[in-house]
């Protein structure tokens, strides 16, 4: 099955096609071929700053007093050989600080974990495989000299379009922000942003005709929503409590708040966000509202990405996604 994403550009949204079957595993993949996106200046210092706060569990006058954090256009060593990217950090010591300099928001909360690791024998993990392995030291180990790291390629990606369903469906933001400190910290640069969907698509198909009662038989209930988002199966997932379908109004609005909460910490941080958009399937009640449509005659209605009405579907989809970001 395929699944079309947008990442949203100054003034463009690109659409990709990707298969859905990404596995819940850090991918990494050269960016030249995938996404014409530039990661370096993104995020920024005090928003990384924050992150070793709540992870140390350190005030932010114990980090600015222990740590310099820098954006900064490029490195002091020269890129190696075999690193794809200019994104890199440099490590060494400033005015008896720990000075992390970096081309980007996600390398420099990298750039700070590699310290953490390497040199304070931290970790960062689940709280289900033990969490993370932290241990302030009285006095902080001082970089004898500077290190530079260089990416190898420039994307680490991460995220499973079912996931959405199996887990983050119940996440709360506490629990996002967990994840966007986790992921950060481990270098991820870019993750699908899927939060609050079946809003942006309800409004979407009530401008062409489809009523709120449709809509919501249509969708599945939380727990499978990954199948009416780009499947054929709908209409599933009663009877099991908040959250099933008919999914609730109210359901809906939290969780497009939630994603615009996800997307301004992930901004703040240097993530490229991978956001959904339209990629074909249909609420049935689309084959009587528009009859000379080419949408598929009997089970799951997609239709023609051909068809006229598939772009523009997928244009009020994005206007109304963007309008309200």
């Amino acid at each position: 099955s395929r699944f079309w994403f947008s990442v949203r550009l100054p003034g463009i949204a690109v659409m990709i096609l990707v298969r859905h079957c990404f596995f819940s595993l850090l991918a990494v993949a050269a960016a030249d071929d995938l996404v014409a996106f530039d990661f370096a200046g993104r995020g920024s210092a005090s928003a990384v700053a924050d992150v070793l706060s709540r992870v140390l569990r350190l005030t932010q006058d114990e980090v600015s007093s222990n740590f310099d954090l820098e954006l900064v256009t490029e490195c002091q060593a020269p890129r190696p050989k075999g690193a794809k990217t200019d994104l890199c950090f440099d490590l060494m010591m400033s005015n008896e600080k720990v000075k992390v300099a970096a081309t980007s928001g996600i390398d420099l909360a990298y750039g700070a974990a590699w310290y953490l690791r390497k040199m304070c024998n931290m970790s960062f993990s689940w709280k289900r495989t033990g969490g993370h392995h932290i241990e302030i030291p009285k006095k902080w180990p001082i970089v004898k000299e500077r290190i530079t790291r260089y990416r190898t390629v420039p994307i680490s990606y991460f995220n499973n379009v079912v996931t959405f369903s199996y887990s983050y469906a119940w996440y709360d933001f506490a629990q996002w922000e967990a994840w966007l400190d986790w992921a950060a910290l481990n270098g991820i640069n870019v993750f699908i942003a899927y939060t609050g969907q079946e809003e942006i698509y309800r409004k979407t198909f009530n401008a062409f005709g489809v009523k709120d009662a449709d809509f919501a038989q249509w969708s599945n209930g939380a727990a499978w929503l990954a199948w009416s988002r780009g499947q054929s199966m709908h209409g599933i997932g009663d009877g099991c409590g908040d959250a099933c379908m008919p999914l609730p109004g109210s359901w809906m609005k939290m969780q497009w708040q939630l994603q615009k909460q996800i997307l301004e910490r992930s901004r703040s941080l240097g993530f490229v966000s991978v956001l959904p958009t339209f990629q074909g399937n249909l609420p049935p009640v689309f084959r009587q509202l528009y009859p000379h449509a080419n949408i598929s005659k009997s089970g799951a209605a997609w239709l023609d990405d051909l068809d006229p009405l598939f772009s523009q579907i997928q244009k009020k989809y994005m206007d109304i996604m963007i309008a309200d970001r």
